[in-house]
């Protein structure tokens, strides 16, 4: 069986490419367990803005995706294909996926969260 890949993507840039990375292993299943820990919610993140910061999404070889943005991550995969959404006010999924990234990935500057 060949393992899940899964690519994290920081929607940050307009006109070019955003930075992106893999992630596996252990990284891929804090994510996962990041995302049973979160309380559920019925209400989508807020809309994001045309330019700048607009979240963090990451997509996987086994068709699980996870996007956070504003305290809020979605999720859509498994046996259904509806999103559900879980609260993140503390925007760890976030920080979590940020920190994931390699050296120089994103730009110096780059800060979103406190």
């Amino acid at each position: 069986m060949t393992p899940d890949r899964c690519i994290v993507t920081v929607l940050v840039y307009s006109g070019r490419p955003d930075p992106h990375w893999q992630i596996e292993g252990e990284r891929l299943e804090e994510v996962k367990k990041l995302w049973e820990r979160l309380l559920p919610s019925s209400t989508p993140p807020p809309r994001a803005p045309l330019l700048g910061y607009r979240g963090c999404a990451v997509h996987c070889t086994s068709g699980e995706q996870w996007f956070g943005y504003e305290g809020v991550v979605t999720f859509k995969g498994g046996a259904t294909a509806r999103a559900a959404y879980r609260l993140d006010p503390k925007r760890l999924f976030e920080k979590a996926m940020l920190e994931s990234a390699p050296v120089d990935a994103l730009p110096k500057q780059f800060r979103i969260l406190p």
